[in-house]
């Protein structure tokens, strides 16, 4: 849903964070599990966006509890 909210197809999301369109399309199917560092880049792009910031707050995938935990790593 992200990813199309921002008109982006699986290999245009893939070359920016630097996967194959693949390892996208296993994300999207569950069928492969994203690892830590992936979900960071996903939140980097998507929190970046307006809309797509909103959604994440919406979907519950971008928490107080998370936003709290990622400024304390800085």
């Amino acid at each position: 849903m992200l990813r199309a909210r921002l008109g982006l197809s699986q290999e245009d999301l893939a070359q920016r964070v630097e996967v194959t369109r693949q390892t996208i399309s296993a994300f999207e199917s569950a069928q492969r599990r994203m690892p830590w560092n992936m979900f960071l880049a996903f939140l980097m792009l998507f929190t970046g966006h307006p809309t797509t910031k909103k959604l994440l707050y919406v979907m519950e995938i971008y928490t107080e509890e998370l936003e709290k935990f990622l400024i304390m790593q800085e």
